[in-house]
């Protein structure tokens, strides 16, 4: 099995709460790591929300990692530790502990040297036996986990991501669209696209899916152009981010609707239709209307994005 040091990941969460929270976190891993109770970590999983956020540094049951916490451990952290820092600044400190106590459960081994626990059972019962708040850390977590587990436990983590992206829980989906690199780094062509439009069809922005812009392609451009399309037959603004999706490559035919919205009054589709189009070369036609454009913008950024355009 892959051994993984998650000292970073332990100072970083002990650096950003309490004492008293770290003291608790140390003693409900001593319960689960020293016996076999796997009870025990799924109880602790329960707990961390109010024995961990109700103690953090900042006193507030919503407390998000501190970005200078942040810097000092993963700033120069080597590269298969690269992620961490865009995608644990979504995190709470909550949420990154019931992700490490998964990871102390994963790597527990016996005084005989062998792993205590199945990884993927236990995995699959902590997803199983969770609430919403427990189920939305694991799948945040995903990146980490499938770092230091078995082949099979990883597979069950994939079935597992698959069946809550089927899922109408829009905190879910979020943990798995935002940020989170798990789903670029193991989805095939069908799946990342299935994601990217449940979460348009949602009203869930894809500005912050990892690695969109690689991961585009015919398909979901032209999934994502018949979407567009119906919302505008039912005389409904699209997603605003949904141009990100839309490739003029392999749907030419969505030149008529990017001028259109190049210019609309919505200050969101102005920018993603300059964020898609920063991304491609635009038609001689597209480089007129942007040329235009910049002369009307106000918006500061979308304007510079139209300038980027400009090729």
């Amino acid at each position: 099995m892959p051994v993984v040091n998650l000292e970073r990941f332990e100072s970083l969460l002990k650096d950003g709460i309490h004492a008293e929270a770290w003291l608790w976190f140390e003693q409900a891993c001593e319960k689960f790591t020293l016996s076999d109770n796997a009870q025990a970590l799924y109880m602790a999983m329960a707990m961390a929300r109010r024995k961990v956020s109700a103690s953090s540094a900042a006193a507030n049951a919503n407390t998000f990692i501190d970005p200078l916490l942040l810097a000092r451990y993963f700033g120069d952290a080597p590269e298969q530790f690269s992620w961490c820092q865009q995608a644990l600044a979504q995190w709470q400190y909550d949420e990154l502990a019931r992700v490490l106590l998964l990871c102390r459960a994963c790597q527990a081994e016996t005084c005989a040297g062998t792993l205590r626990y199945r990884d993927d059972e236990i995995l699959v019962s902590a997803y199983q036996q969770g609430d919403e708040y427990e189920r939305e850390a694991f799948l945040k977590g995903l990146c980490l986990l499938q770092m230091i587990v078995k082949p099979m436990a990883a597979a069950e983590l994939k079935n597992i991501t698959l069946e809550a992206c089927r899922a109408n829980v829009l905190t879910m989906l979020g943990a798995i669209v935002s940020n989170n690199p798990y789903p670029a780094e193991n989805f095939s062509e069908h799946e990342f696209n299935q994601l990217v439009l449940k979460s348009l069809f949602s009203d869930f922005s894809i500005d912050s899916t990892v690695a969109l812009k690689e991961r585009r392609n015919a398909e979901m451009s032209r999934m994502c152009y018949d979407f567009l399309r119906e919302r505008l037959a039912a005389k409904r603004l699209p997603p605003p981010s949904i141009w990100l999706t839309l490739s003029l490559e392999h749907t030419p035919e969505a030149e008529a609707e990017f001028l259109l919205f190049l210019s609309d009054k919505n200050e969101q589709q102005r920018y993603f239709v300059a964020k898609s189009l920063s991304w491609q070369y635009p038609s001689q036609t597209l480089q007129t209307a942007i040329a235009e454009q910049i002369m009307r913008e106000k918006d500061t950024v979308v304007r510079k994005l139209l300038k980027v355009c400009q090729k």
